[in-house]
């Protein structure tokens, strides 16, 4: 499992003890992933100094967002965006492409955060749950970012964010903590698969 809300519940259903194994996207390493990312055909000069990438699922990005283009002066990439046919259409060697390259990322999704960590970029996750697989995702969610110390990335309603703010995080504990994580999981999955 990912999340305590899971590990509860498992043992409630069936009375067995699961074990919290950090997300597969997290067991492989930045060198894995650039392996199969491919820059976007229509990528250009208006991104070569940075932009911010945004990945929303089922919601539009927040207004901050905006704000934050103007101050960093960045141009934004709003990936889903159905009224850019090239942003909508991103692929998954792309998607890879576009959070290691991004200046800063904005998401509400769970594997939007993770890669943020994995690849170590600035984030901010604004992340509301409304709905049942909403209430798993914050709980998954919470999990992440407490174990890596990230949890400021996720600002509580109304907070806002000023450039500086977001562009600022300490990856300190993902340093430590990301190699002991992949130790257990691999242990894990092994003694699972070959026992």
């Amino acid at each position: 499992m990912r999340e305590e809300e899971s590990l509860k519940l498992i043992k409630e259903l069936t009375g067995r003890t699961a074990t919290i194994l950090t997300d597969p996207v997290l067991l492989l390493n930045k060198e894995d992933w650039l392996a199969v990312s491919q820059k976007p055909t229509w990528f250009n000069e208006k991104y070569r100094r940075g932009f911010i990438l945004t990945y929303y699922l089922r919601r539009l990005p927040p207004p901050e967002v905006k704000t934050l283009s103007k101050e960093l002066d960045l141009p934004v990439i709003n990936l889903l965006d159905t009224e850019n046919v090239n942003h909508f259409t991103v692929g998954p060697a792309e998607f890879i492409w576009l959070f290691t390259h991004a200046s800063l990322i904005f998401t509400n999704s769970f594997h939007g955060v993770a890669f943020s960590i994995l690849f170590k970029k600035p984030f901010v996750n604004r992340e509301i749950a409304n709905d049942n697989s909403g209430i798993l995702m914050s709980g998954r969610m919470i999990s992440m970012l407490a174990l890596f110390g990230l949890e400021d990335r996720r600002p509580p309603e109304g907070k806002i964010f000023t450039a500086q703010e977001a562009m600022t995080i300490d990856f300190t504990r993902r340093d430590e903590v990301l190699p002991l994580e992949r130790v257990k999981a691999f242990k894990f999955l092994s003694n699972a698969l070959w026992k």
